[in-house]
């Protein structure tokens, strides 16, 4: 079972990091959503205190490997909240076990596929991890991940988690990364609630059109580490959203919650 950090009570959200992340990349948001939810954040394999799995190396095995946790803690229905990687990750859920998803969260996420452009570049990546070793990899590229207004201290600190993981962790990461299938047509098919949460300066994910009625959009002045940049912004957009798309409305439309 993967290890994972739980705090709250009410509806569950699984908060689902991204790319040289643990669940500790969400310390500032979770105390907030936990007011109000049952909030569940997981260390994908490989990162963080979860083992490494030599079978999980694509975003449809993270998504199953979050899948079983939640059938281990008996949860029937759950929210998705993905981070990049994280939202490639809930992206393959609403495609493969929609019925499993009260809703799913993409934040700084795209739904473009990986092209040869991208893997080639996941293999370069791979190459310094194995060379240089996950310190000196983890502080040369999270910096990238944030702007420049970005506040030193959350970027230290992204550091300090990255270093967390492990190097067989970090290369699977990059193989899902390399891998991960265009998802635009799943979203615009989709029939369940999502939330697209999109930084203005935000320079590594892909934009695209997902027109739908199901899929809300809500841009933040932020970097790709949003929820780092401004806990509180990125904790009310989610908090609003989950309770005027997902959780009321079904009390409106006189469904069960």
């Amino acid at each position: 079972m993967m290890h994972y950090v739980r705090a709250g009570s009410g509806k569950p959200l699984f908060l689902i990091h991204g790319f040289l992340g643990t669940w500790r990349i969400f310390e500032e948001v979770m105390p907030k959503l936990a007011l109000h939810y049952d909030v569940i954040a997981v260390d994908l394999p490989g990162q963080g205190k979860s083992d490494p799995d030599e079978d999980t190396k694509s975003v449809e095995h993270y998504a199953e490997a979050v899948l079983a946790l939640q059938d281990e803690l008996g949860i029937d229905q759950a929210v998705w909240i993905g981070h990049s990687l994280g939202g490639y990750i809930a992206q393959s859920a609403v495609e493969r076990y929609p019925e499993r998803l009260h809703a799913a969260v993409f934040a700084y996420a795209t739904a473009v596929g990986a092209n040869e452009e991208l893997a080639s570049f996941c293999k370069t990546l791979q190459q310094e991890v194995i060379e240089h070793g996950v310190g000196p990899f983890s502080e040369r590229h999270i910096p990238r991940f944030f702007a420049e207004r970005s506040d030193p201290k959350q970027i230290g600190f992204a550091i300090e988690v990255a270093k967390e993981s492990s190097a067989a962790g970090i290369l699977a990461a990059l193989s899902a990364i390399a891998s991960h299938p265009d998802q635009v047509e799943t979203l615009k098919q989709a029939t369940l609630p999502m939330l697209e949460v999109v930084g203005l300066y935000d320079h590594l994910q892909a934009r695209y059109e997902a027109k739908s009625s199901y899929l809300t959009r809500v841009e933040t002045p932020t970097s790709h580490m949003g929820f780092q940049d401004d806990p509180d912004l990125f904790a009310s957009i989610l908090m609003k959203w989950l309770d005027d798309r997902v959780f009321r409305s079904k009390v409106r439309n006189g469904g069960q919650q």
